[in-house]
């Protein structure tokens, strides 16, 4: 990871760059990161925003190990997948599409990520 100011850098072993933008003031911080290529986010906490462009496709942690917030919208020109971990699901699905354009907001419950 490269860091400078509040923002970082870190190259994504299966491709893409994940660059993380640190927003807010005292203890209400979002980290943005955009994402061009296929990623695995893994579990944390706090409301994170992801721009997906071309090349980007997501796979959610498990839905049990998450307590944040999530918030995707698509740059690109094309659809991008949004996969649930293995086992997981989306609104009782296995994945989404985000259209161009499109912003998807998703929560977790303990058990399922559900689209807001």
């Amino acid at each position: 990871m490269i860091g400078v100011g509040n923002e970082s850098c870190k190259i994504n072993p299966v491709g893409g760059i994940l660059v993380h933008h640190h927003v807010g003031n005292g203890g209400d911080h979002r980290l943005v990161e955009d994402v061009d290529g296929p990623v695995t986010l893994t579990a944390r906490t706090g409301d994170r925003v992801y721009f997906l462009r071309d090349g980007a496709s997501v796979t959610l942690p498990s839905a049990a190990a998450n307590s944040c917030r999530l918030t995707m919208k698509n740059l690109g020109a094309s659809g991008v997948g949004v996969a649930a971990a293995p086992g997981g699901a989306i609104d009782r699905r296995a994945s989404i599409r985000v259209a161009p354009g499109q912003t998807v907001e998703m929560i977790s419950d303990g058990s399922t990520w559900w689209t807001l």
